[in-house]
């Protein structure tokens, strides 16, 4: 096999710079690709969001050509869902995968997205818990109002019935404010979800 070196011979390192899906948030922007022996480093910025799952992909094409190359196979570093916010590398080991690699080359980076599952699961249980408070707190109110009448009529234990009844009051304006709290969290994960869905 050809030596590095001479396979790289009319090889220029003046790349262009694409970037797939930049409508995802514009999640991917490449900043710099560099030669390092056997390898390519293509250095990119990703601003993607913690409620997001990526999945990083990274393709080449000859300039001049419109068929982009890929998913290439033999890379390391930060690709698939093994990616971070802000700064990332793909290392590509191009002997490993060409024969030949000269002229001059443009990388692209293909970012599909999907919502992570942990936060469809969070949408789904800030609705229950919203459901749930509200039912409670119907509960507190309903028992509220029999002891306040119980309050009223009441011969012996006047005082007890009173407490209660200011008790159960008091827990039941504790459930509305629990529902509110369940609810808005749902209504944001919602938003969220039906945000990203757009671009999917």
């Amino acid at each position: 096999m050809k030596s590095f070196t001479k396979i790289l011979k009319s090889f220029c390192l003046l790349f262009s710079f694409y970037t797939f899906n930049a409508q995802n948030y514009k999640a991917v922007k490449i900043t710099s690709v560099t030669q390092s022996r056997n390898n390519i480093n293509i250095d990119y910025q990703l601003n993607s969001k913690w409620f997001i799952k990526n999945n990083v992909k990274l393709y080449t094409s000859k300039l001049g050509e419109n068929e982009w190359q890929g998913p290439l196979e033999d890379i390391s570093g930060n690709y698939g869902d093994r990616v971070k916010k802000g700064e990332n590398t793909i290392v590509w080991n191009v002997m490993n995968e060409r024969e030949e690699f000269k002229g001059m080359w443009r990388f692209g980076i293909e970012n599909s997205i999907t919502v992570k599952k942990n936060i469809k699961n969070l949408k789904l249980t800030f609705g229950i818990l919203s459901l749930a408070s509200l039912g409670i707190s119907s509960y507190f109110f309903n028992q509220s109002e029999n002891y306040y009448n119980q309050y009223q009529t009441a011969t012996t234990n006047a005082a007890k019935m009173r407490e209660n009844s200011q008790e159960m009051m008091q827990l039941g304006v504790y459930s509305v404010a629990a529902f509110s709290l369940f609810y808005t969290q749902r209504t944001i994960f919602a938003k969220k979800i039906k945000k990203i869905k757009k671009f999917l």
